[in-house]
């Protein structure tokens, strides 16, 4: 089984059963259901880098 990222993990958790959004309001919705039903402990490590990886993208470039 190949590694996944976390950024697939969370897209794949997202867009099960080919789920898609219509319109940005209910990509919102959906992310914030899946994350209230994901490990809070989880969530709240991810929100914490949020702001490092920011910087260093704004430093180096995507």
């Amino acid at each position: 089984m190949l590694k996944q990222t976390k950024s697939q993990y969370y897209q794949l958790y997202i867009y099960e059963s080919n789920w898609k959004a219509k319109n940005l309001k209910q990509l919102e919705n959906k992310i914030r259901t899946c994350l209230s039903n994901m490990d809070p402990k989880v969530v709240q490590y991810h929100a914490k880098t949020v702001r490092s990886r920011l910087d260093i993208i704004r430093r180096h470039g995507p």
